[in-house]
């Protein structure tokens, strides 16, 4: 005859095998998920090493020697508005009396 004590055990015996398959699934997901990110990063530098292996390799410039990075100019103040303007190459402001 069942007894509550057998079903108490049947209970937690299935409760037992149910958390154990969803465990399982769940460890089976992440796994594929971290093969897909591991298979997509190794394409990403197999990738990286076929460029840089059709590209020269070039040095690096420092970023104050880039040629698109402008030098500084020394500025010089309007006399008449006071603006400041490129003492090489000076430019007229629009006003009747700039020197410029």
């Amino acid at each position: 005859m069942l007894s509550f004590q057998k079903l108490l055990v049947l209970i937690s015996i299935i409760g037992a095998v149910i958390y154990g398959f969803r465990l399982v699934s769940r460890l089976q997901k992440q796994r594929e998920r971290q093969g897909e990110f591991d298979k997509r990063k190794d394409a990403r530098q197999r990738a990286a090493k076929a460029a840089a292996a059709e590209k020269p390799e070039k040095k690096k410039a420092a970023f104050w020697k880039r040629k698109d990075v402008p030098e500084a100019e020394e500025m010089v103040e309007c006399k008449v508005c006071g603006a400041y303007v490129p003492a090489s190459k000076p430019k007229n402001c629009g006003r009747g009396d700039c020197p410029y």
